[in-house]
């Protein structure tokens, strides 16, 4: 395992996978009333933020993301577990507004539990975001290959 946060500058790893690129990702602001406009469904998700206080600044336009995850059964139930956790609340405490959720459900039907985490991992090996715990870049998922 190789510890990365932040963009990859791994050739191998630069490339998301195309069913990531090519979907709806839907985004909300992360607060409680999100909670009840999020699927029942699996998906992929992801948690980004931008600087607070740099309007009209080539910094405004900038974005981190900070937590990658997947709901193998229940998005809305993934957002709920996270909420209160103490990296989230610090993350919201820190950017306010500009702490947002984006989500992209999958369907069962079309993607398998395998598939889903070749995705997710996909996105960790390429952004490295601070607040998963394990956020190493996984040799194996790089050359397409989830154990």
């Amino acid at each position: 395992m190789i510890k990365q946060t932040g963009w990859t500058n791994n050739p191998e790893a630069a490339n998301l996978h195309q069913s990531i690129l090519n979907n709806d990702w839907k985004e909300f602001p992360v607060n409680l009333g999100t909670l009840e406009r999020l699927p029942e469904s699996p998906g992929l998700y992801i948690y980004y933020c931008s600087p607070k206080n740099c309007k009209e600044t080539i910094f405004a336009q900038m974005k981190t993301i900070m937590y990658v995850g997947m709901a193998s059964v229940s998005l809305r139930q993934r957002f709920k577990s996270h909420f209160r956790k103490p990296k989230f609340l610090k993350a919201r405490e820190t950017y306010g507004p500009k702490f947002k959720y984006a989500c992209l459900e999958i369907s069962q039907k079309n993607e398998s539990f395998e598939e889903l985490n070749k995705m997710e991992q996909s996105i960790i090996n390429f952004f490295g975001p601070p607040l998963n715990e394990i956020n190493s870049v996984r040799n194996d998922a790089i050359s397409g290959i989830i154990k």
